[in-house]
């Protein structure tokens, strides 16, 4: 769980010095290999320029980011009703991360039971996401919301929602993003730019991602 950058600094001299004792013993490695972070603690999160330089990816961690955001452990029945990514909180805050990793010209990705959510879809791609990793099993159906969404409509309704004073919808109207109908699905309007469906097996050794990354 990164908290500071002066961590990818450490991390970043250490493979250095892995680097030299594999040329030291004629080993082949890859001199390229990219380095991402995990973003699930607030502070890192609010600090997406401060890694970026350092490091060549990000990944949001949901899971672990949302307890500590809303002190509110899912697996404790007490509190477990406060844990809600669609708080206006959370919701500004990630929206944070995307356009901060965006500005600093770095790729990041959404990992955790979010990702492979299709109730959170509409919300993750109207924020900015580009990138889903989850698991094999939820890949078609959030495929399928994601070739039956507006992303205009949606980011359009997303902000409506966040400046909404009254704020009488709780929960963000992803219906009012969806550009299919029951009456024509000619409607559908596949959305433009790059998409990656990160898929990794949560019962097979993680790789790191898309073309070998290397999470800290």
């Amino acid at each position: 769980m990164l908290t500071s950058a002066r961590e990818v600094v450490m991390v970043r001299s250490l493979l250095d010095e892995a680097r030299e004792e594999l040329d030291e013993s004629g080993l082949a490695y890859d001199p390229n290999l990219p380095l991402g972070g995990m973003i699930e603690v607030p502070a890192a999160a609010l600090a997406i320029e401060e890694f970026s330089q350092n490091l060549d990816f990000i990944s949001v961690g949901t899971n672990d980011l949302l307890q500590y955001l809303l002190a509110a452990d899912r697996a404790d029945e007490q509190v477990a009703h406060l844990y809600d990514l669609q708080h206006p909180g959370v919701v500004r805050l990630l929206r944070q991360i995307f356009r901060s990793a965006e500005a600093s010209r770095i790729p990041v990705t959404v990992c955790g039971e979010v990702a492979g959510d299709r109730r959170y879809t509409r919300l993750l791609l109207a924020l900015g996401l580009r990138e889903f990793s989850m698991h094999p099993s939820r890949l078609l159906e959030v495929k399928r919301v994601i070739t039956q969404t507006d992303i205009p409509r949606a980011t359009a309704a997303l902000t409506q929602w966040l400046n909404s004073t009254r704020n009488q919808a709780r929960y963000f109207p992803a219906s009012i993003a969806r550009s299919v109908t029951a009456n024509s699905l000619a409607h559908i309007a596949r959305p433009p730019g790059h998409f990656s469906l990160i898929m990794r097996a949560v019962d097979q050794p993680a790789r790191g991602g898309r073309h070998g990354r290397k999470n800290t």
